[in-house]
């Protein structure tokens, strides 16, 4: 069993209860096409939806994004979660 799998970051608690949360208002900004699209932008680069990251934005002037693993750093995991097990089962042999 992974022990990670329990534990929930502090950001994905504050998702959880955003989405429970009725959204009924609206904030009007107005800005630049370019400055839109640049707004955009960044809120793909975090894997967030525009509007939740705008609101991150305005409500902590911050947001903290995880980026997705590549192929080759789960592979990489992969691996030493093998070797380490390989250590854990077998002290004596890798001396």
């Amino acid at each position: 069993m992974n022990r990670y799998n329990s534990k929930t970051a502090r950001w994905q608690q504050r998702d959880k209860e955003e989405q429970r949360m009725n959204k009924t208002e609206f904030i009007k900004v107005r800005c630049t096409l370019e400055e839109k699209q640049c707004i955009k932008s960044r809120a793909e680069s975090t894997g967030r939806k525009f509007s939740d990251y705008c609101r991150e934005m305005l409500l902590n002037g911050e947001v903290v994004s995880v980026p997705k693993m590549t192929d080759n750093e789960k592979e990489a995991i992969e691996v030493l979660r093998r070797t380490a097990t390989s250590l854990y089962i077998f002290p004596t042999l890798s001396r």
